[in-house]
């Protein structure tokens, strides 16, 4: 199953994440997608928590998001 989100809470609950990114080259929008793991996921749901100015209390609160997730099996 897939599911594309803006939620930091439901994203923390996945097992694999992918980054979905969208920029336009030689005007063209141009989509690409690649796996994240380990602290990249968790800067990944920082970013989803904070915008584009990542803290070091939105990386604290997505790691403890993955955390909870992982702990209690989703």
């Amino acid at each position: 199953m897939i599911c594309v989100t803006h939620s930091p809470q439901i994203a923390a609950l996945a097992d694999r994440h992918i980054l979905i990114e969208k920029e336009e080259k030689d005007g063209r929008a141009v989509t690409s997608a690649a796996p994240i793991e380990g602290e990249d996921r968790v800067r990944e749901i920082a970013r989803i928590i904070g915008g584009a100015k990542i803290t070091e209390k939105t990386v604290a609160a997505a790691a403890d998001m993955l955390n909870q997730a992982k702990e209690t099996g989703k």
